[in-house]
Order: structure tokens, then sequence, then C-alpha cells
């Protein structure tokens, strides 16, 4: 009767490597690149929003514009997809080390610090705070 409500051992399944969290996968060449368009998106709809806002010619229209862009560059600096974007796949560290690419472990600690720090900032709140 105690164990009733645990899974049996054909239910469990597990992704990754020994030593990895249960029910954490690594992310795929193609989530990365998904991550990255939808990351590219963003940019370009808070780079029209700005455009908006210098194109309004009224006082009003503009503090309409900006209260506008403050919500979308919210939205997007809590996007998880942005963690993921900055993340380099297999191929292409691979393709860096081949090429002879001396700057690869460099490339690949400085966007591990980068997925972090956006992480923690986006965990905490940080990016609700005005």
């Amino acid at each position: 009767m105690l164990h009733e409500d645990r899974p049996t051992i054909d239910e469990l399944q597990h992704y990754g490597k020994l030593g990895m969290k249960w029910g954490k996968r690594k992310s795929t060449g193609q989530e990365i690149r998904t991550a990255r368009g939808s990351v590219r998106r963003g940019h370009r709809e808070l780079k029209g929003q700005r455009k908006k806002i210098r194109a309004s010619t009224t006082e009003s229209g503009k503090a309409k514009e900006k209260a506008t862009y403050a919500k979308m560059k919210t939205s997007f600096l809590k996007n998880p997809d942005r963690v993921t974007a900055l993340k380099m796949s297999k191929g292409e560290i691979a393709v860096n080390l081949l090429m002879g690419n001396r700057y690869t472990v460099g490339a690949a600690v400085a966007t591990s610090a980068g997925r972090r720090r956006i992480a923690y900032k986006q965990k905490t709140g940080a990016y609700d705070k005005k």
C-alpha cells in the first residue's frame, strides 16, 4: 500500500548520461536553431517598434508606442529561448575545432557564462524591475 503510486522501472525514462539529473535533456541542434530564430524575430520586432516611436508625430502617440515597446522588451528579456540560443551545438564546436579556431574554448566559456547570467536574471525576476 505504501508504494502503490510509484512508477515501475519500465515507466521511467532517462535522457542523457550517467550523472545527469533525471528528466533533463541536452538541447539538440534543431532546438538551438529554432531558439535562435525566435530570438532574431524578437529583435526585429523590437527594432520595428523603435522605428514606430521615432515616426510618431504626437506626444500622446509617442507615449503609447513607448509603453508598447516597454512591454515588448520585458517579454523579450523573459523569453526562455534566449538561454537556448546562446548554446553551441556539437557540430559548431566540432567545426571550430577542425578549422583550428583557437577561440573555441573561450567562446564556449563565454556563452556558458552568458546563459547562466540570463537564466539567473529570469529566475529571480530581475527583468521585472523598472
